[in-house]
């Protein structure tokens, strides 16, 4: 079920290649198919398979590109409103995407889901609230936890310690 092509690039411009987060992406079957058009024994086609470089390239891109800032405006999104009840999918309203695919972009790009992003966060935040004294239930509330308890339970499973023992690790 699975066709790979393995395609190297080099030249002044290549260098941009390494930015990506992965060596393996997944590209539309549009542009493999016109290279696999390309017949091996045909002299005088490389014009064609110049193009076809180039259009899998552009995508490679270009995708790569408007994921990276979707995913980085996503962050600074929770990042500035982590204390509110946000979730996934008012994020992608705001950034005009559907949930679906915010979710799976952003996994690619972090490598963790949107909603443990969003705990991690608020996790953090949350850390430096206890540390600086701040109670229990006074943290929960600022980090966007309407349950103490919950945001209890939830710090515990972050750090592996309760939020109590925050002050004393500081």
């Amino acid at each position: 079920p699975w066709t790979y092509v393995w395609i190297g690039f080099n030249g002044i411009r290549a260098e941009r290649l390494f930015s990506l987060s992965s060596p393996i992406l997944k590209c539309s079957a549009e542009a493999f198919g016109l290279i696999r058009r390309i017949p091996d024994k045909d002299r005088g086609r490389e014009e064609l398979a110049a193009a076809a470089g180039m259009m899998l390239l552009s995508e490679i891109l270009t995708d790569f590109g408007e994921k990276a800032d979707h995913v980085s405006t996503a962050c600074n999104i929770i990042e500035s409103m982590y204390m509110t009840d946000i979730s996934v999918a008012e994020i992608a309203e705001r950034l005009g995407l559907d949930r679906r695919y915010l979710c799976r972009i952003f996994r690619e790009k972090k490598g963790i889901t949107v909603m443990d992003f969003i705990i991690g966060v608020r996790m953090e935040a949350a850390l430096r609230l206890l540390c600086d004294g701040m109670s229990v239930s006074r943290t929960a509330e600022l980090v966007g936890y309407c349950d103490p308890f919950y945001f209890s339970k939830s710090f515990k499973k972050h750090f592996g310690f309760p939020p109590s023992a925050a002050r004393r690790r500081s």
